[in-house]
């Protein structure tokens, strides 16, 4: 019998169909993956690189024209053309805002001192120098700054200079002289608001004279001689004392009367402010010599000074130090540098507590600045 063989081909198993859904699957993918590559492209196109885009973007060169300026811009024009686009303009934008000048003040002002009150802090309230101030109340201080006191009435000058109330028998040129100033001055001080054509100056009319000074009146000027001191010192008060015996000599330099002593008063002024108002940074009132001496006066001053201490340094050098509250030393005794001499106080004509220190040499004042540090 003969038998029948079957090839491979016949005897596999057929495959069966694929499923319906797998091949829809398939199909989506194919179609999200071409919608993402359109968008790549899309986005490629409209935005393409910063490199992309500075390779293509042509480099435009300014011309020589345009380089130049066509005309130059008239100071005044509304309309001004700019050095490197002709065609280009500046446009200026409104500003409602008028800067007016402050004119300052034009008249005097009247103010009651105070306590606490200094030379130098109401001349910076009002604006002027502390001479200006002292100057124009000149009669009403008594000639010193230091009779300063609490309820005193002082003119407030519109301006720096010497405010004056003029007169019968003034004349423009007499006042300046007065006053070691410059006529001109006087008659072209804006304040004055004189006719320089004719200018007329009735008695009682007030008039500033920039520039001018008074003699000033110093009611503890001088040097106190050794040996002959009770004589002289006795027209200061009773604070004076016969030396003759002698006593220490200073040392040639000096230093600050008060531990930490700062400048809390009025300050010094050639010819107006002997001396520096001192209190201490530290709280303490301790009053120190400022240098070795013999004490040539110890006691209360006439003057407004009140109790006060002279000490001579030799070499031609004096120190002061005035409104003190207590008295540690006699006159006539020797004091080393550093001593404790006494207490910071507010004795005489004084507008609150501190130091009134002066340096004298050859009997002529001289700043303690220029000593002391």
């Amino acid at each position: 019998m003969k038998k029948t063989v079957k090839t491979n081909a016949e005897q596999k198993t057929p495959l069966p169909a694929p499923a319906r859904t797998d091949k829809y699957l398939s199909v989506g993918l194919w179609v999200l993956a071409g919608v993402m590559v359109l968008v790549m492209v899309g986005v490629f196109l409209f935005n393409p690189p910063a490199f992309i885009q500075a390779k293509s973007k042509p480099t435009i060169r300014p011309t020589e024209e345009a380089i130049k300026p066509t005309r130059v811009a008239a100071a005044q024009s509304s309309d001004v053309e700019t050095s490197y686009f002709p065609k280009k303009s500046v446009v200026r934008t409104t500003n409602f805002h008028t800067e007016i000048p402050d004119a300052g003040r034009t008249n005097a002002e009247e103010y009651t001192v105070a306590q606490g009150d200094s030379l130098f802090a109401i001349a910076k309230q009002f604006g002027i120098k502390p001479d200006t101030v002292f100057w124009a109340n000149y009669d009403a201080m008594g000639g010193s700054p230091d009779l300063l006191s609490p309820g005193l009435d002082l003119i407030i000058p519109p301006g720096d200079g010497i405010y004056y109330k003029w007169k019968e028998g003034d004349t423009v040129q007499s006042v300046a002289d007065r006053f070691y100033a410059d006529p001109d001055d006087i008659l072209k001080a804006p304040i004055n608001r004189l006719d320089l054509t004719n200018p007329v100056i009735e008695p009682g009319d007030y008039v500033m004279v920039p520039g001018g000074r008074r003699e000033v009146v110093n009611y503890f000027q001088g040097a106190i001689p050794r040996g002959s001191a009770s004589t002289l010192a006795k027209l200061f008060g009773d604070g004076g004392c016969d030396t003759s015996g002698g006593g220490l000599f200073g040392t040639g330099s000096f230093i600050n009367p008060m531990n930490g002593g700062v400048l809390i008063g009025n300050d010094y002024i050639e010819g107006v402010h002997q001396g520096v108002d001192l209190g201490s940074s530290s709280f303490n009132s301790s009053i120190l010599a400022a240098d070795t001496g013999l004490v040539m006066y110890s006691g209360w001053a006439n003057g407004g000074y009140g109790y006060t201490i002279m000490i001579d340094h030799g070499g031609a050098y004096q120190t002061l130090y005035a409104h003190m509250s207590e008295l540690n030393v006699s006159c006539g005794s020797s004091v080393y540098q550093g001593q404790v001499i006494g207490l910071m106080g507010n004795s005489g004509n004084s507008t609150g507590p501190h130091l009134h220190f002066e340096i004298r040499y050859m009997g002529l004042n001289d700043n303690p600045w220029n000593y002391i540090y």
